[in-house]
């Protein structure tokens, strides 16, 4: 795709910031019901992602979630996408505080495979204010992911790889409403048993989140 249409892309998500909100698959804090949100990421290609998060509220609170990606390069032709969807909840939300996510990962393409991916984010609350100031956390990320099914030849094999995700998460929460957040991933993959050998040493990949909560609950 040529970079000037990518890059009018990326501006025209920014203008729909105002109306629609990012609540990551990784979640950040924040005090809406219903998300809508949209995200850019990169995997050694650019992705363009959109997507539906509900919060639970309760004893805390769990965020439950949708997001379909498609690569740039592809169009919207159906050929290549991925869609991630799981649960996201913080324990005890104080300054310092652990969230933990659990999350299915299905991929389209050449081949097909479904993964799952457990996610740790011990965090740290640098803005926190209690009207419409900003609020953000910042993390770090650790993370298991195991292949379950994969598409080999005319078949399909269970329990291919695995591998560890290890990064960082940094969010701003602004007016209650508007919210951005960024995510930092380096990645490695082993085979299992049987499995076809996946791409050797450490993978970089990355993805920005933005958008607004439209019914906050209160």
């Amino acid at each position: 795709m040529n970079k000037h249409i990518f890059l009018t892309i990326i501006g025209l998500l920014w203008f729909f910031a105002g109306s629609i909100q990012a609540q990551p698959f990784f979640g950040y804090q924040t005090i809406g019901t219903n998300t809508w949100f949209v995200s850019v990421s990169w995997d050694g290609q650019p992705h363009l992602g959109a997507g539906y998060q509900f919060r639970n509220f309760g004893n805390g609170f769990t965020d439950f979630g949708a997001e379909w990606r498609v690569p740039v390069a592809n169009g919207f032709q159906f050929q290549r996408y991925q869609v991630i969807a799981g649960a996201y909840r913080p324990v005890a939300v104080r300054r310092w505080f652990l969230g933990a996510g659990l999350h299915l990962r299905y991929r389209h393409g050449e081949g097909r495979d479904l993964s799952l991916l457990a996610t740790a984010i011990p965090s740290y609350t640098y803005a926190a204010s209690l009207n419409d100031g900003p609020y953000g956390t910042l993390g770090l990320r650790l993370g298991y992911e195991i292949q379950l099914l994969a598409q080999s030849g005319g078949g399909w094999n269970s329990f291919g790889s695995h591998g560890v995700n290890l990064g960082g998460h940094a969010d701003l929460h602004l007016e209650r409403t508007l919210g951005f957040s960024l995510n930092g991933i380096l990645s490695r993959q082993w085979a299992l048993s049987g499995g076809e050998a996946p791409a050797s040493g450490w993978q970089r990949s990355g993805d920005l989140y933005m958008g607004s909560t439209y019914f906050l609950r209160r």
